[in-house]
């Protein structure tokens, strides 16, 4: 088992050592990240009963680290987005990693972004 792998881990000071553990870890973060990561963002709020999505209230290209609740979920998807997925490309360990993060990065920015735009219409 790689305890290094979880985000939590990294939290905690526990770093990937091998490159087994950075591979795994890289791995599970990619997954949290991009398409795949939006999808998971938002089914997560769901299963949590988050009461709104949230709304775009910083910018994407030049994000502002928000804190992670520290007592269960963040208080929306979007939120969530700024305390922690627009990080991780950030934490990569290895160079297919990075490259990956990067392009899924850019997705999930392209999102918030659009999904910013779509809110302020007015009809």
């Amino acid at each position: 088992m790689i305890i290094s792998s979880s985000y939590e881990s990294y939290l905690k000071g526990k770093e990937a050592t091998t490159i087994e553990a950075k591979v795994v870890r890289d791995a599970d973060w990619l997954d949290a990240i991009g398409a795949r990561g939006i999808a998971r963002v938002f089914v997560f709020a769901g299963y949590y009963h988050c009461p709104e999505m949230g709304s775009v209230d910083w910018d994407p290209d030049n994000p502002v680290k928000l804190d992670m609740s520290p007592i269960g979920p963040d208080p929306s998807p979007i939120y969530h987005f700024f305390s922690k997925l627009l990080w991780l490309k950030d934490l990569m360990q290895t160079e297919m990693g990075k490259k990956e993060a990067e392009k899924r990065h850019q997705f999930m920015v392209d999102f918030l972004k659009r999904y910013k735009s779509e809110c302020q219409i007015d009809f």
